[in-house]
C-alpha cells in the first residue's frame, strides 16, 4: 500500500460540523474548511455509511475510531481510513472528535496504518489550535473589558484589583501560547521572524514586568553593559518569551536575595554579519540538583526545587526557550546548586541592524474619530458583540450587527457599510465563507473592507481567510491600541486605493491639475462638482422606467464632471453608459448598477 499524507479533522458534535485542514482540504478536494455532516454523508459509499456510524458509535464508548470507507470526490472513488478520539468535558460527555484520515492507494486490502507517532502528533496540534480558540473567546472579553474598566475606575483599591485580575489573565494567556508554539516547534513549523528594532527598549518593557514583583527580601535588577548594542534585526517577540520564561522560574523558585538579567555583547565568534548577544538570568533561589539539570530542558519535566513542596508551572516553559534560542542559532546552558540558585546563559546571534530607529516612548492609546464612518459587526457571541460595540463607542461611529454570514450579506445589500468585523467560527454560515460570497459578489458592498476578528491560531486558516479576501486580521484577545491601529490602517488603505478594482477615491492631483492647490477654491469645486453629481443621480433614478436615451445623457454628464476628480470613477461611469447604450442591462441590473455608483460617489463626497 502506497503511504500517503496525513490528513487531519476535527467534528464538533454540538454544531455537527466538520472542520478540515489544509492537508484534508487538498485530498478530498474541497476549498470551505467547514461543512455539515449531512453534506460529508452524501459522498460515502451507501454501504460503508453504516459502517462508519457503527464505529462513530463505539467511539463514543471510548473506544478509538478506526475505520475505512469509500468516498466519491470529483467522480472518483477514494478509500479512506479514518482514525481518532474524542475528547470530553468536565461531566465526561464526549464533545468534540480529533482525527485524520489518509487515503488507501494500490492495494485496497492491505491493512490500514495504526496510529502513528506523527498521526499523533498531527491529532494533538489540531486539538490545542481548537481548545485554543475556545479559551482565547471568553479570553478576549476579559482581556477588552478591563481595558475599558481601567479607564474608569479611580480608587487605588479598584485599580490594584485590577492590576491583579489583568496579571492573572495575561499569565493564562502566556500559558496558552506557550503550549501552542510548543506544538508549532514540534511540527517544525518557521517561528522566527526578522525584523528591526530597539533592543534596550525591549529589555526595559521586560523588566517593567518585573520590578512590581520586588519585595523588602527579594531584589530584581537589569543590567545592559556598555557595550550592547542598542539595534538588531530579530524577533522581538519571541525574544521577550525567551527571557519571560526563566525569569519567571526565578520568581516561582526564589523568596529571598537577588534576581538579575544581565544583557552584554558576546565574547564569543559568531557567523559574520551577526552580533552575538548574551543574556544571563541569574537568582539566588532554590537551584536544581546536579542529577537533574540533563533533563530541565526535556518538554513536560520539572525538577524537585530545594524546598519547595512541588514544582510550579507547566515543565514546557525551559523547553521552548532552547527550540527558540536554536532556532535563531544560538545556545542556552544552565548552572545550579541547590539551596544556592541558578544561572541561566543564552547567546543569541542576532543580524546587525542596517538603519537608526527611534527608541520606543510610552504610547497612549488613539482613538480615532470615525463619526461618519457605518460598521458591521458579525459575531455569534453576545458578550463579544457587546465588548466591540463599547470599544468602538469612543471612535463615535455607527454600528450594525449580524450573527452570522447569511445575516451580514443581508446587511450589506440593505445599508452602506464602510467597514466589516468578521468573526470566523459561526452557525449558519461562517466568516470565510461569508467573506468568499462578498468578494464574488458583484455586488455594490464586493469591496467592502473586512478586518477578521478570531481566535484562531492555525496559520494555515489565517492565510486561507487572507485569500479568499479578508483584507486583514486581529486575533483575540487583542488590545485597544493594536486595534485601532488596525481599523485606521485599513480605512486608509482603502481609502487612497485608486488602482483595486471597484475601489475609488478623489485624486487630488487631478485636482490639482485643474484648478490648483488653493484649499478654498478646491473646497469650492468640490461643493460644486457634488451637487450637479447629486443632480445627475436624482434625475437618473427619476428616469429608470423612460427610455434608457435619457438615463445615458445624465451619465454621460456624470462621467465629464469625475473626469477632474476620479480616473476610476470617470471609467465606471463609462462602463455603465457603454451598457445602457447597447441595451445590455434589464431594470432590476441597472438598478443595482446606478445603486453601487451612487455609494461609491458619495465615497469620494464624503468628506466635502
Amino acid at each position: 500500500m502506497k503511504k500517503t499524507k496525513l490528513a487531519p479533522f476535527v467534528y464538533t458534535l454540538q454544531t455537527n460540523k466538520v472542520f478540515f485542514s489544509k492537508e484534508a482540504r487538498e485530498v478530498i478536494e474541497i476549498t470551505e474548511p467547514y461543512l455539515e455532516l449531512q453534506e460529508i454523508k452524501k459522498t460515502i459509499l451507501h454501504k460503508d455509511w453504516k459502517v462508519a456510524k457503527e464505529a462513530f458509535f463505539k467511539a463514543l464508548e471510548g473506544h478509538m475510531l478506526d475505520v475505512t470507507v469509500g468516498v466519491y470526490v470529483s467522480n472518483k472513488l477514494l478509500r479512506l481510513n479514518i482514525q481518532g478520539y474524542w475528547t470530553h468535558d468536565d461531566n465526561g460527555i464526549p464533545y468534540q472528535l480529533n482525527g485524520f484520515f489518509q487515503e488507501l492507494q494500490e492495494n485496497q486490502n492491505d491493512a490500514p496504518a495504526k496510529l502513528s507517532e506523527q498521526g499523533a502528533n498531527k491529532i494533538k496540534e489540531i486539538f490545542l489550535a481548537n481548545i485554543s480558540h475556545e479559551i482565547r473567546t471568553p479570553l478576549n472579553a476579559i482581556v477588552g473589558f478591563l481595558e475599558l474598566l481601567s479607564n474608569q475606575v479611580q480608587g487605588p483599591d479598584g485599580k490594584y484589583y485590577l492590576e491583579l485580575i489583568n496579571e492573572s489573565t495575561q499569565s493564562l494567556l502566556t500559558l496558552i501560547n506557550d503550549v501552542l508554539d510548543f506544538t508549532k516547534m514540534e511540527a517544525n513549523k518557521e517561528i522566527i521572524l526578522k525584523k528591526q528594532f530597539n533592543l534596550h527598549d525591549l529589555l526595559v518593557y521586560v523588566a517593567e514586568i518585573y520590578y512590581p514583583k520586588k519585595t523588602q527580601e527579594l531584589e530584581f535588577a537589569l543590567v545592559i553593559r556598555d557595550n550592547l548594542p542598542e539595534q538588531v534585526i530579530g524577533d522581538p517577540e519571541r525574544l521577550k518569551q525567551i527571557l519571560t520564561n526563566p525569569l519567571n522560574n526565578s520568581f516561582n523558585y526564589t523568596r529571598k536575595g537577588k534576581i538579575e538579567l544581565e544583557v552584554q555583547l558576546s565574547k564569543e565568534p559568531v557567523e559574520e554579519g551577526k552580533v552575538g548577544i548574551s543574556f544571563v538570568v541569574r537568582d539566588s533561589g532554590e537551584g536544581i540538583a546536579e542529577d537533574e539539570i540533563k533533563h530541565i530542558f526535556e518538554p513536560f519535566y520539572q525538577a524537585k526545587a530545594g524546598n519547595m513542596n512541588k514544582p510550579k508551572g507547566t515543565g514546557i516553559g525551559l523547553a521552548i526557550v532552547k527550540k527558540l534560542v536554536e532556532a535563531y542559532g544560538g545556545k542556552v546552558t544552565v548552572q545550579s546548586e541547590l539551596n544556592k540558585g541558578t544561572e541561566l546563559s543564552i547567546l543569541i546571534p542576532f543580524e546587525k541592524a542596517t538603519q537608526k530607529i527611534a527608541p520606543n516612548s510610552k504610547s497612549l492609546v488613539v482613538v480615532p474619530d470615525l463619526a461618519e464612518t457605518k460598521v458591521l459587526i458579525v459575531e455569534d457571541n453576545l458578550t463579544n458583540q457587546v465588548l466591540l460595540k463599547e470599544v468602538l463607542k469612543q471612535t463615535r461611529c455607527q454600528v450594525e450587527y449580524a450573527s452570522n454570514g447569511l445575516e451580514a450579506i443581508k446587511a450589506l445589500e440593505e445599508k452602506d457599510i464602510d467597514l466589516v468585523f468578521m468573526d470566523f467560527q459561526m452557525p449558519v454560515m461562517d466568516g470565510i465563507a461569508a467573506t468568499k460570497h462578498i468578494r464574488n459578489s458583484n455586488k455594490h458592498y464586493a469591496n467592502v473592507p473586512i478586518l477578521g476578528v478570531t481566535a484562531n491560531t492555525w496559520e494555515n486558516d489565517i492565510q486561507y481567510a487572507l485569500d479568499v479576501g479578508m483584507n486583514d486580521i486581529i486575533s483575540k484577545p487583542f488590545k485597544q491600541e493594536d486595534f485601532f491601529n488596525k481599523v485606521m490602517e485599513l480605512l486608509q488603505n482603502v481609502a487612497i486605493l485608486e488602482t483595486k478594482e471597484g475601489v475609488v477615491a478623489l485624486d487630488l492631483s487631478l485636482v490639482e491639475s485643474y484648478i490648483g492647490t488653493d484649499k478654498d477654491v478646491q473646497h469650492n469645486f468640490l461643493t460644486i462638482a457634488k451637487n450637479e453629481v447629486n443632480d445627475c443621480f436624482e434625475a437618473i433614478n427619476d428616469k429608470l422606467l423612460d427610455k434608457n436615451l435619457q438615463v445615458q445623457q445624465e451619465l454621460h454628464k456624470m462621467k465629464g464632471i469625475f473626469g477632474y476628480l476620479s480616473e476610476t470613477m470617470r471609467k465606471n461611469v463609462a462602463t455603465l453608459e457603454a451598457s445602457v447604450k447597447q441595451g445590455e442591462l434589464n431594470l432590476t441590473e441597472l438598478k443595482e448598477r446606478v445603486k453601487s455608483l451612487q455609494i461609491k460617489s458619495g465615497k469620494i463626497f464624503n468628506k466635502v
